[in-house]
């Protein structure tokens, strides 16, 4: 999603393509708040209306608040990965969400067990 609102490509592009796919796409709160971090750090208020709009029509488009449930699960996630609390929270959204795979570009992911599998998007885009 940082990738996207910051027009970063090739990822922007890959992520634009899922997120206009038929599938359900869920991210949680905490992936708001760091998609939304740069133009806040900017003064971009304009930018984070934007952003909250475009993603309003996003079809098929989930965004799950942390609540209790994901507080444990992102301890279970960090007892077992050592991850850091925000990245902790992502993983923990998409198995709570039952998602059938998790999409990012962060390295220190693809070896860990997350419980979901794991799309580093630089592979993606090195494939043929």
């Amino acid at each position: 999603m940082i990738a996207v609102f910051a027009d970063e490509d090739p990822q922007a592009t890959l992520v634009r393509w899922v997120l206009t796919a038929n599938v359900d796409v869920v991210i949680s709160t905490i992936t708001l708040a760091e998609a939304t971090t740069r133009p806040a750090i900017q003064g971009d208020w304009r930018q984070i209306q934007v952003i909250q709009t475009q993603l309003a029509t996003v079809p098929r488009f989930t965004i799950e608040t942390v609540d209790r449930l994901h507080a444990i699960e992102t301890a279970l996630v960090r007892a077992q990965t050592r991850l850091k609390l925000p990245d902790a929270v992502v993983v923990a959204t998409a198995r709570l969400s039952g998602a059938v795979a998790l999409i990012g570009n962060d390295r220190q992911w693809r070896h860990k067990p997350l419980g979901v599998p794991y799309h580093h998007l630089d592979n993606l885009l090195a494939l043929p």
